[in-house]
């Protein structure tokens, strides 16, 4: 059997600010400004009904929102990679676990907003939780696996700049809260001495790991699809150390995982910020 086609969707670039999308050779100008996903969706929309006939897709009667999702999910496990699928998968399995039962003609925003509201401390991740969300009903709706889209007039909140970065001293008074053999010191850890970001250090494996050459070979980054090369992190002698630990802890699969035993998620890691934080304020700073 052939390789099934990835089927196109909106990106953006940063370096003219315009959302695009690929159709064979040609790139498609959809909307402009990173804020603008929702107009870029529709945009495209339009232009891949332009694309020519093709056959009815059977639309779902009045599926759950459980159904919904799932079938992002089945298209995300074979079109992107392992990062960005649990990326998707942690959000939705949890909106799920709130709404799933829930019918399509039952669902609206409102529902989305109570779901959020359970999590007080998704603070950085808010935004990304109705990504994931919005996603998976505009991917049902443009495959015309559903006539509606109950969830369009869902806003994201703007990207949060960051406001100042943490003095040494703050993040010593923050490492010192956790106790040596602590996973998150061991995370906090990796944070403060390679510079990566905390997805970056959540996804890392033996397999991206060359001990000879006291390096991390990172083969899914943030600018992975401009420079097309992995990001090369060289370790310091206490990086070493610690990924040797957690090798033999982990030889298959993240090194760096939460006191259950399991991955960091996006979500994990922002919770475990927010309690960095109050150990920050009663620490006196």
């Amino acid at each position: 059997m052939g390789r099934r086609r990835k089927r196109p969707e909106p990106f953006f670039r940063r370096f003219d600010g315009w959302w695009y999308v690929q159709i064979g050779k040609q790139q498609i100008k959809l909307a402009r400004g990173e804020d603008n996903e929702d107009a870029a969706w529709r945009a495209y929309y339009r232009v891949m009904a332009r694309q020519g006939p093709a056959v009815p897709a059977a639309v779902l009667k009045d599926p759950t929102v459980t159904a919904v999702c799932n079938l992002f999910l089945d298209f995300s496990l074979k079109a992107h990679k392992p990062r960005t699928y649990g990326y998707y998968r942690d959000f939705l399995e949890d909106f799920c676990s709130f709404a799933g039962k829930l019918r399509l003609s039952e669902v609206d925003s409102s529902h989305v907003a109570s779901w959020l509201d359970r999590h007080p401390d998704w603070k950085g991740t808010r935004r990304g939780a109705i990504i994931a969300v919005k996603r998976a009903f505009n991917f049902a709706y443009a495959e015309g696996k559903i006539d509606s889209n109950p969830l369009r007039t869902v806003k994201k909140p703007p990207a949060r700049a960051r406001e100042r970065f943490l003095t040494k001293e703050e993040r010593q008074a923050i490492f010192d809260n956790y106790p040596e053999g602590d996973p998150f010191r061991d995370f906090l850890f990796a944070l403060e001495n390679t510079g990566c970001r905390p997805g970056e250090v959540a996804m890392v494996t033996a397999e991206h790991i060359d001990l000879q050459n006291g390096v991390w070979e990172l083969d899914e980054h943030k600018t992975e699809h401009t420079t097309g090369q992995p990001r090369v992190v060289i370790l310091t002698p206490a990086m070493v150390e610690l990924t040797e630990r957690l090798m033999e802890k982990h030889p298959a699969g993240p090194l760096f995982r939460n006191e259950d035993g399991k991955p960091w998620t996006r979500a994990g890691h922002d919770q475990a910020r927010g309690s960095t934080r109050s150990h920050l304020v009663g620490a006196g700073r």
